[in-house]
Order: structure tokens, then C-alpha cells, then sequence
């Protein structure tokens, strides 16, 4: 466990979640690339007779970064009530179930039901 994630936890330790709530530390978003069609350009044949005008699109290849659907965090408080996860666990959870909590800096909130394995280091 690093220092920063150390502190934390001790900054956490005069702040008990609820139950159903955990405070977590979130690690670096985890990205793929992804080749992507874009439009580079639209043009419209206004010359044309006909009533229905097909417009004429250009597009091209680009490679795009995308944030995987699934990040880490490291568990740093707990309700004491909570029972399948440890201070210290790293977990994975869905990236649109997490919370900034505010009232200390690099926290987040999740649900206890968010999330969906236990990193298993050893």
C-alpha cells in the first residue's frame, strides 16, 4: 500500500459510513484503444433534379481511447457492519456507480452492491 493511500485511510478513520455505503480510493482509469468511422466531410448535390438528395459523406479510420467499463479501487472505510470486504481490499466496480465524496480529497462513494469482484493479489 502506498503512503497516499495510507493517509487516507487515516483520514477516513473519523468518518463511519452509513450502512450500504463505502469510501474507496479509485486507481488510474484502465483504457483500450478503439478504431472508430468518423465524417471528415458531408457535401449535398443541389444541382440535382431529383426531390430526395442523398447527401454524399466522407469518412475515415481514426483510433480513439476509451474508458474501460469496469475500474479498481482500494476500499479505504467501511460501515462496521460490512463484512465481505476489508480496509485495504481492492475491488472492481462499474464506473458509473462511484460518488465523489467531497469532504476529503481522492475519495469516492460507492454502494455496497457495486461492487462486482475482489482483486485477488496473492
Amino acid at each position: 500500500m502506498t503512503k497516499k493511500v495510507e493517509s487516507l485511510i487515516e483520514k477516513c478513520k473519523s468518518v463511519i459510513p452509513l450502512e450500504g455505503r463505502i469510501l474507496v480510493h479509485p486507481l488510474k482509469l484502465k483504457t483500450y484503444k478503439e478504431m472508430q468511422t468518423v465524417n471528415t466531410d458531408v457535401k449535398l448535390d443541389l444541382k440535382s433534379t431529383d426531390i430526395d438528395i442523398d447527401p454524399i459523406v466522407e469518412t475515415e479510420q481514426q483510433e480513439t481511447i476509451v474508458n474501460k467499463r469496469f475500474q479498481e479501487a482500494i476500499v479505504i472505510g467501511l460501515p462496521d457492519s460490512e463484512v465481505r470486504f476489508e480496509i485495504g481490499d481492492t475491488i472492481i466496480y462499474g464506473i458509473g456507480s462511484i460518488f465523489e465524496f467531497d469532504f476529503i480529497k481522492g475519495v469516492s462513494m460507492i454502494h455496497k452492491y457495486d461492487p462486482i469482484a475482489i482483486v485477488n493479489v496473492g
